[in-house]
């Protein structure tokens, strides 16, 4: 399954939130800055897509952030970021973060 693919059956299910990189501050590297709304709506998990060969990291201030508020962070290459995102949206209040451009 294609990204724009397992992106459509992501929106399609209406049960929690889909980001792209377009609005990170920095293509390669996810910090709290880039998700601050996100976070503000309490999800129980945030998944992030890295990128087809996992360039982008999430920030250790980022990751400090999720978990003193209780969001368990899932980073994954993009493709299998969607699969878990489609996985988990039915059951949890559930956020991916995805980077889409390489």
């Amino acid at each position: 399954m294609s990204i724009a693919e397992l992106l459509e059956e992501s929106q399609s299910t209406h049960c929690g939130y889909l980001l792209d990189n377009r609005g990170f501050h920095s293509g390669h590297q996810l910090c709290r800055d880039d998700i601050v709304e996100v976070i503000a709506e309490n999800p129980e998990v945030l998944v992030v897509g890295t990128g087809a060969s996992g360039l982008m990291k999430v920030l250790p201030e980022l990751k400090q952030c999720l978990e003193a508020q209780g969001i368990k962070l899932i980073a994954e290459p993009t493709s299998e970021a969607c699969n878990i995102y489609n996985q988990l949206c039915h059951s949890q209040k559930v956020v991916a973060a995805l980077h889409l451009t390489c």
